[in-house]
């Protein structure tokens, strides 16, 4: 079979848990201004482990193709996915 991937994931790493913080410290900032609060400080950060997922696309043209019967093996180009993810706690306030 053929994997695809890439050599160095950590630019990549490091731009999706920038990403991820951002995201993450927007939807508290939101969630507290609901709420009538404030966030004051992060009391812990947990980092989910990156991960890297293939282009899909191209194990369904294998599928399609019957993994190169014709004596050729199918690429279709595609996109690897990094995906990183954050746990973020705050300490609240009121406003």
């Amino acid at each position: 079979s053929i994997n695809f991937s890439v050599k160095d994931i950590s630019p990549f790493k490091k731009a999706a848990l920038q990403k991820a913080f951002t995201g993450a410290k927007e939807k508290a900032e939101i969630i507290a201004a609901s709420s009538g609060l404030i966030l004051k400080r992060i009391k812990s950060i947990l980092e989910a482990e990156a991960q890297v997922i293939p282009p899909a696309g191209n194990l369904r043209a294998f599928a399609a193709e019957g993994m190169g019967a014709g004596g050729e093996t199918p690429v279709a180009p595609g996109n690897v996915e990094i995906r990183g993810g954050l746990t973020i706690i705050y300490d609240c306030g009121e406003k």
